[in-house]
């Protein structure tokens, strides 16, 4: 390896070992940060940043769906509400930067991901495209920031995923909603 190439004085000086090992650290940190950030996904068992206000859209689009029907199917429920309009794009302006910058670079990033996720980020570079040819003194996370609180034209999310959100948060719904009702009929 390395300490072989040197000489014994080399080996012996501890400014050389300090060197040495900053270098090493330095390289394994690249690694890591590269790995992370252009391998397409978040880490497992990251957190959603904006996950009770991503349930309490979701949960606004169950109501208006489940308000509007007459018979109520919960697998078309579900199929519905993920095809309704969503009320921003539910991912961080930071994570849209770094795939959208992926793909400007001419990564393929979109490769790795599921299909509704691809289809998210393809949308949202289609936006950061059309607003930077109208806006083009604006900086790639000013545009996604932009981009990322329009309406989205979808929730991106499958049925069964919104299955699940809907299945855990709708106790705490329900429960919030009846206290907003109370307050409003003790005025």
């Amino acid at each position: 390896m390395l300490v072989q190439l040197c000489n014994k004085s080399t080996q012996r000086n501890p400014i050389f070992w300090y060197i040495f090992l900053q270098r090493i650290l330095y390289l394994c940190y690249k690694l890591i940060i590269t790995r992370l950030v252009f391998r397409g996904m978040k880490c497992k068992g990251a957190l959603a940043e904006y996950s009770r206000e991503r349930a309490d859209d979701l949960m606004r689009a169950y109501d208006k769906y489940i308000s509007s029907c007459e018979r109520i199917s919960m697998p078309d429920v579900y199929r519905s509400i993920v095809n309704m309009p969503a009320s921003r794009f539910w991912v961080s302006d930071k994570r849209a930067v770094i795939v959208v910058s992926a793909i400007i670079n001419g990564s393929d990033i979109l490769n790795g991901m599921w299909s509704l996720k691809r289809e998210m980020y393809s949308e949202i570079y289609n936006r950061v495209m059309a607003l930077k040819a109208a806006e083009p003194d604006f900086s790639l996370a000013k545009l996604c920031r932009i981009v990322v609180m329009q309406p989205a034209p979808k929730f991106y999310i499958s049925p069964g995923t919104a299955k699940a959100m809907v299945c855990k948060v709708r106790k705490e719904w329900n429960r919030r909603k009846r206290a907003k009702l109370r307050l409003f009929q003790s005025r």
